[in-house]
């Protein structure tokens, strides 16, 4: 009983139609734009890197992993959109379902859904790019081997998609936190937000580097951080790293639920 408290199967398949329902249109729309921007982006790249060099995955790849983590912080920011003013919040917060619910189907949605629409549309707009371009001019590579998971086949060292992977699922659940917490403007304060903690951080691992390590006149600003290898292409500043933005992600996501709570008060 106590758990149909707090998550309910077939009320929770309501809401999440409800939630379609009402905001589906926004969805797809958002989609579309997206479509628009990377297949311009992606035929300005191909046009600009043919002309100067061979074409590859240095140039397929950060395009991907940039609007990835733009596009996913700016759908995880935008979560909650009825918490963003008084009437609205009223109306959101009196829906017969609980807040997990709520907090699952917004997961759901803005982030788990939008990574996995993603990747066959940033792979589908590529292709038509590619084929809209290969009318007027010859790509130097020919891209069409590419596939939804070329992206993640950059590197061979696997630690470095770790890091990518923790580090992008970090930024996005931070804005999705944001979204949960602030009322008003809720994308650009967490922006801000994060950008704080991200110079405290900084400036915590200088004055350490200070307490520790040996700095000239000139090093104020700089931080000094042995490095070492673990074993064969594994350094301790990489899984120093993955530790870090991994750990952020498990503590963001427990946080914004109960930041969503909090506004139950």
């Amino acid at each position: 009983m106590g758990l149909q408290k707090y998550f309910n199967l077939n009320r929770f398949y309501k809401y999440f139609k409800y939630d379609l329902t009402l905001n589906g249109k926004t969805y797809a729309l958002a989609l579309l734009g997206l479509f628009v921007v990377l297949f311009i982006v992606d035929v300005f790249t191909l046009s600009t890197a043919s002309s100067r060099v061979n074409f590859n995955r240095n140039y397929y790849t950060p395009i991907f992993i940039f609007f990835l983590v733009l596009t996913g912080v700016v759908s995880a920011g935008t979560s909650f959109s009825a918490l963003r003013s008084s009437k609205t919040s009223i109306h959101y917060l009196l829906i017969p379902v609980s807040n997990f619910e709520k907090f699952i189907v917004q997961f759901l949605i803005r982030i788990m859904g939008f990574v996995l629409l993603f990747l066959p549309l940033y792979w589908l707009t590529f292709k038509l790019a590619y084929g809209f371009y290969s009318l007027f001019a010859i790509v130097s590579e020919n891209v069409e081997s590419y596939n939804m998971l070329s992206p993640f086949q950059w590197q061979e060292n696997k630690v470095d998609i770790y890091i990518l992977v923790s580090l992008a699922s970090g930024l996005i659940l931070f804005a999705f936190c944001g979204a949960a917490s602030f009322k008003k403007y809720a994308l650009f304060k967490s922006i801000l937000t994060f950008a704080l903690f991200v110079l405290a951080w900084f400036l915590l691992m200088v004055i350490l580097s200070h307490i520790f390590y040996d700095h000239d006149s000139k090093e104020l600003l700089e931080i000094n951080l042995r490095s070492y290898r673990v074993q064969d292409g594994v350094y301790n500043t990489q899984i120093y790293a993955t530790i870090l933005f991994a750990g952020l992600s498990l503590i963001l996501l427990p946080l914004a639920y109960f930041k969503l709570k909090e506004r139950e008060t």
